[in-house]
């Protein structure tokens, strides 16, 4: 089966190569993924379940020297256990046996880490449940030597209750004296398994650099290290689908036309939603890509779209000679970032010029409107610090949910706890990971429904980076994600979340305060 794919496109062609990080497709694109995954069932066949497995898939719409148009379809890494399937475009590395000889090893280590350390955390659970009967049985016989010795013991008995004691604390020794050494042993054959895999990594990124060869839209051939110059190569880089599509396209005579990706079956971690689109991975793919595009019409930088416009202006609710409390619009930064200096911190060093101390207490995400609490000193910034610390300042939040696609409304309160860490391999995104993960509390409670969405009030306890809108968009948080949310969700006007009502207790005069930002939406 050939692997392009031959398609009159409805849509008019780009009149050069979209950026791959626009978070929203090309059109042509976008019509290239739905004619594929209206295939999938039949490429993939009845072993892969939608309902089980996720995946990430890409198309490319190209054209040929004569001006036909078609698209390569391509799938990350590896599918069903092969690097290669009908319909797909192949790898990168033109060395896919010695690919498959380093995922045998690598499962063989993968299989015994865990088996190590299912056993560590078994003797860890007997340890533990051990050391507590012994210690409630020595309660017990303490309790009854005390009253013993209330009853008027004769020297005799206090002897032997002395004797009980010293027994009791030789018995509580040996405990330890026999698990220690057990647990030391499984932890240093664990830590030696883990070495030995990362010596694994090591090694196969090595050898396997080498079958890499990448090639630009100028003819210019490099290894796989020159995309990313005096940088460690992740682990996966290569694999990609949007890598192995460029590549299959350049060296086919093929020129690049518009790219996207899409997650296909269930929602993960990292919160893929089945049929939605992605730009490729940031520290994997964009570097490949930023070689591989060379010498072709494109756009250099991503546009900017919806939330990143200003929606209102940072408003002043209150100030005294200690604090300010702001409203921030949605699409303002809170402080500056690389490449845009116009920030909530900006503004407020600029109005407060003699404020000593770091000002604000605390952020709000880029597309997120509603209250900030600033400190004009630090004294009041200690203080508010310590409030934050020890979780007695309250904040409310106000969200529109998407809930058009549950099967069921979602319950009227609830609490999710789900411990989160950033995506390290897509950057700013974040993810659960019960391994890893910092833990992170939010308490909800719905406040209205209509057909399609779903008004809440949420109550976050920890303050995690994205922590609302994971929490809402998780198959195991409300499975619903904010409206407009283009990283957990599907891009809109804006993010539909706004921080709506702050209480805390004024640094200086002990006072409890309560301030509440009008929802826009």
């Amino acid at each position: 089966m050939s692997v392009l794919t031959p398609q009159p496109f409805n849509t008019p062609l780009p009149q050069c190569f979209p950026h791959p990080r626009h978070e929203l497709p090309h059109p042509v694109a976008l019509e290239a993924a739905q004619h594929l995954q209206q295939r999938l069932p039949s490429l993939l066949g009845s072993a892969f379940s939608i309902t089980e497995h996720g995946h990430m898939f890409g198309v490319l719409v190209v054209q040929d020297a004569h001006g036909q148009t078609g698209y390569l379809a391509a799938f990350a890494e590896q599918l069903h256990g092969h690097w290669q399937m009908p319909g797909f475009v192949g790898p990168i590395c033109a060395n896919t046996e010695r690919l498959s000889d380093h995922d045998h090893e690598e499962t063989q280590l993968s299989e015994r880490i865990a088996s190590s350390r299912n056993e560590l955390q078994q003797q860890q659970l007997d340890y533990t449940q051990a050391l507590t009967d012994l210690k409630r049985h020595h309660q017990q016989r303490k309790q009854q030597r005390h009253q013993q010795r209330a009853q008027q013991a004769t020297p005799e008995q206090l002897h032997q209750l002395a004797i009980q004691s010293q027994h009791d604390k030789r018995e509580l020794q040996a405990l330890h004296q026999h698990w220690r050494p057990r647990l030391a042993q499984t932890q240093t054959i664990l830590d030696a398994l883990n070495a030995d895999q990362r010596r694994h990594h090591k090694r196969q990124l090595q050898q396997t650099q080498a079958s890499y060869r990448l090639i630009n839209a100028r003819g210019e051939h490099a290894e796989l290290k020159a995309a990313f110059p005096g940088l460690p190569i992740p682990t996966g880089a290569g694999d990609c689908a949007a890598s192995k599509l460029v590549h299959h396209a350049l060296t086919h005579g093929l020129t690049p036309i518009a790219l996207t990706e899409f997650w296909w079956g269930a929602t993960d971690d990292t919160l893929r939603r089945h049929g939605h689109s992605y730009p490729p991975c940031r520290s994997k793919c964009q570097p490949l890509l930023d070689f591989m595009l060379q010498g072709l019409a494109r756009e250099t930088t991503p546009p900017r779209v919806g939330h990143y416009t200003h929606i209102g202006e940072l408003e002043y609710i209150y100030e005294d000679d200690d604090i300010v409390i702001v409203n921030k619009p949605a699409g303002m930064l809170s402080v500056p970032g690389t490449d845009i200096t116009d920030s909530v911190l900006t503004h407020l060093q600029q109005r407060y010029p003699e404020a000593s101390g770091p000002l604000l207490l605390h952020r709000l995400d880029m597309c997120t409107s509603g209250l900030l609490l600033a400190a004009k000193h630090s004294r009041a910034h200690t203080h508010l610090q310590h409030q934050f610390e020890n979780r007695s300042i309250q904040k409310r939040y106000v969200a529109l949910l998407d809930t058009h696609h549950l099967p069921q409304p979602i319950a009227d309160r609830g609490s999710i706890s789900l411990p989160l860490r950033v995506n390290l391999d897509d950057r700013p995104r974040h993810q659960v990971c019960h391994t890893h993960g910092k833990p992170a509390l939010t308490h909800w409670q719905v406040i209205a429904r209509n057909d399609h969405t779903t008004r809440v009030h949420f109550h976050p306890v920890s303050g995690r980076t994205h922590q609302l809108r994971i929490h809402a968009a998780h198959p195991q948080g409300l499975n619903a994600p904010i409206t407009g949310d283009s990283l957990y969700g599907q891009p809109g006007e804006r993010l539909m979340l706004h921080a709506e009502q702050l209480c805390f207790t004024h640094p200086i005069t002990g006072q409890r305060l309560q301030f509440e930002a009008e929802v826009l939406f």
